[in-house]
Parts: C-alpha cells; structure tokens; sequence
C-alpha cells in the first residue's frame, strides 16, 4: 500500500502540527496506567528502597556490622577479637588489610571497622596497659556517626573483658609479671620504690589461682559501665576517624540510588513512547498522520521531542526529590544538567530507533524491555558499576547504560567536569548513540511509508 507522503512543506506549516503531536504523546502517555507507572512511579521506588538498602536503614533492631583487621596477630589480639564476636550487639567479620575494610564501609558492607595495630599484644603484656603503643583504630561510616560512641563503648567493653580475663589465665598472669619485672629492673627508680612494687607482684601472683573471685570482678567488668567505675581509665588507647570517599567511591548511598532510579525512569519514558508509535502504524493512526501536513520523519521526530520532555521532566523531580528530601550533594548544578541533557539525548535515539523497528505495539514493548533489562543489570543500574567483578565491567562496555551510568554518576557524586577525559569519553559515546538511532530511525520510518 502507497502512502501518501508530503515531501515539501514550511516550517510554520510544520511547528503547530508537531507542537499538537507532542501534547497528544504526552497525553496518551498519562493515560496508559502502566507506562506512566514505569516512567513516573517506578523510578522513584527504586532510588528509595535501593537508596535505604545501601545506607543500612533498614537492620533495625539488629547488631552492628563491622570488620576487624587484626594486624597484631597475637594471643592478646585475638583474645580481643573473640571478645568483639562474643558481643550480642556486633556482627563482626574478619578482613585482612586495612585497606579491604575500607572499601567495605564506603560500599555499605560494614557500618565500621576496628583495626588493631601492631603491637597491641606487646602493649598488654604489662601488668597494667598504659594504653601507649599498639592501640585500636576505630573507622566509621560518615553517614552512621550516630553509632560512634556506641562502637566506641563496644570496643572499650571487649578491652575490658580481655584485661580482667588476663587474671583467670595463669600463664598469661605469669607472662605479664615477667614483662612488669623486667621493666621493674631496668628502670631508674629507688631501691625502696622497686621493693615496694616487687611485693606487690608477689601478692598479685598469688591472687591469679582465686578464680572465682576474678571471674566475679570479669563479669562486671562486662557491665557496660567500666570506664566509669575506673575512674576515666581505658584499657586500650583507640583513636577513630571517619572514613572518607575516594573519587571513585561515593560518601551517600542515595546519590548511588537515583542515578539508576533516573535511568530506569529515562527508559520507562523510552519504551512508552516506542511501543505507543509501534501501535499508531499497526492501528492505522501512522497513515492518517501522513496524510497531513508532516513527513513521516516529522512525525517521528515530534515523538522523539515528547519522549525526550517527558525524560526531562522525570529526571528534573528525581533530581529535586534527592536534593530536597534525602540531602544529595550536587557538586555543580549547571554539569548536572549538561549530563540529563546528552543521557536524555541518547535514550531519544534509542527511542525512535525502537520505534521505527517494532512490528506492534507489544512485540516492541516485551523485546524492548527484555533487551533493556539485560543492558540495565550489565550496565550498572542494578548494581553500580564499582562494584562489579573486573570482567563484568570490561563487558558492560557494550551497554550504552554504563555510559549513562557514568554521566549521571559523574555529575551527582564523581566530580567530574565537562574537561574531564573521564566525562569527555561517555558523554561522546552517548551522543553518538542519539546521532545514529535517530537517523536511523527517521531512515526506516521514510522508507517504511514509501513502501
């Protein structure tokens, strides 16, 4: 069947009729309950619930979980650690360098990690710690600053549990009294002094075999309210620190969140609207629209124009909400809206593309979204791309949604600018996809009405 199709016409012909198609879309969008559900609903949904996952909102009631490095290694250590796992209110796993344990805080893994330094069993070997050398380094999520002091007084629980279960353990009693009297010899204080301190070693030593005595003062110890009843003293020295985010590691689980949230709305709009033109040419709306005065490239591209205000206007809110409601730090607000624009751009091809394929209207929406689902889990808006294994990363490659990805990410957390090769790369891969899906779309369409 020949269509017929106008070759010339003005633009002032022109503008009012697309104008008219774009309100149509849009109309026809809201209306269909299912799509304004993925493009609108959906994405939000998604940005909340993964958001509140990631920051660990959602444990309740549950014990903390934090990592442990123990870089000591010794019996005193350890002693420690077995204490920290004994703890009802810690859900501790073990990691092997410093450096692991901070990664798994800034991804959301742990809440803390509690790093004993070199030297801490040397240090307890005393009769009494000073609390000088081989200490603990506490490094908390700075997004759970409310649980440091809890944490701190966790640590400080599992110091006092260790050092008064130091006396129910003979050899280890024994093994701190040699290290005291050892120190006691070499030191420069009086004779008098020394005596004084060499009875005292004595008598501690055979108060080591009166278990239950030490087990009672073990206990209490465990109370929660050591540091008080000791007058302000600590067993161990701990220092913490709040870990910060590298550049390649977000500081707020929600700018992780939206980024997806805003690409799954993104092709919720682009599937709408390519699965609604595939339905206009199968109902015979396409050839009514042909015989006005528009080609069928004007036609397209007016549905590509309402897509792409629609894509806008969905990333706009998202944008807001995780702003204005969940205190998203936007480091510069005219690059995030440079990076909406070409992520926009790029689905608008993808979308026309989609659209002058499609046989009907739902073999276009089941194969797009089907095709759309596998590039979305490879290309990062399932699972953020830092952190996926190194082999999934170099496939996603083929997934214009890890440069989608990549932009968003860039302008909500990365710190990226327009300068930036880093930036530059995805940014002229996504254009280049709205380049060719959108000539290639309006090639079929024209070809498709001719035919």
């Amino acid at each position: 069947m020949i269509v017929p199709v106008r070759t010339s016409e003005t633009e002032e012909d022109a503008m009012p009729s697309i104008l008219a198609m774009i309100r149509k879309d849009v109309k026809l969008l809201l209306r269909d309950r299912a799509s304004a559900f993925f493009a609108f609903v959906f994405p939000v949904l998604f940005a909340i619930f993964f958001g509140y996952v990631f920051s660990g909102g959602g444990g309740g009631g549950k014990a903390l979980q934090i990592a442990c490095v123990d870089e000591d290694q010794s019996e005193a250590s350890q002693r420690f650690v077995q204490a920290l796992k004994n703890n009802a209110d810690l859900q501790v796993t073990d990691i092997a360098s410093e450096e692991q344990a901070t990664k798994a805080v800034l991804t959301r893994q742990q809440v803390a990690f509690v790093h004993i330094l070199k030297g801490f069993g040397a240090a307890q070997d005393g009769f009494i710690s000073t609390g000088k050398g081989g200490g603990i380094t506490i490094g908390i999520d700075p997004s759970r600053q409310a649980e440091t002091g809890w944490i701190q007084g966790l640590v400080q629980q599992a110091a006092y549990t260790q050092l008064f279960g130091s006396f129910s353990d003979p050899k280890v009693m024994r093994r701190q009294l040699e290290s005291a009297r050892a120190s006691l010899n070499t030191s420069d204080i009086n004779p008098a002094q020394k005596l004084i301190f060499s009875q005292l070693f004595s008598s501690v030593e055979s108060l080591s075999g009166s278990v239950s005595a030490l087990g009672t003062a073990t206990d209490n110890a465990q109370g929660g309210s050591q540091q008080s009843s000791a007058g302000g003293f600590q067993p161990v020295q701990v220092t913490t620190q709040s870990v910060q985010a590298k550049r390649d590691l977000p500081s707020d689980p929600f700018a992780v969140s939206f980024p997806q949230g805003i690409i799954w709305g993104i092709m919720g709009c682009a599937m709408g609207f390519a699965a609604s033109f595939a339905g206009e040419r199968t109902s015979g709306t396409f050839l009514r629209l042909c015989a006005a005065p528009l080609t069928p490239r004007r036609i397209l591209l007016a549905k590509g124009l309402a897509s792409g205000l629609v894509m806008l206007v969905v990333s706009g809110v998202m944008l807001l909400m995780a702003v204005v409601v969940f205190k998203v730090q936007i480091p510069s607000y005219p690059i995030m809206a440079g990076c909406l624009l070409v992520v926009t751009l790029a689905f608008v091809g993808i979308m026309m593309f989609a659209a002058s394929v499609g046989k009907s209207e739902a073999a276009t929406n089941r194969a797009g979204w089907a095709i759309m689902m596998c590039l979305a889990m490879l290309g990062g808006a399932a699972v953020p791309l830092f952190v996926m294994p190194p082999l999934v990363r170099d496939l996603s490659v083929i997934s214009p949604i890890r440069w989608a990805m990549l932009v968003l990410e860039g302008g909500v957390w990365r710190g990226w600018s327009f300068t930036d090769q880093s930036m530059l790369v995805p940014m002229a891969v996504l254009l280049g996809i709205a380049v060719v899906g959108a000539s290639a779309g309006m090639a079929l369409v024209q070809r498709q009405a001719r035919a």
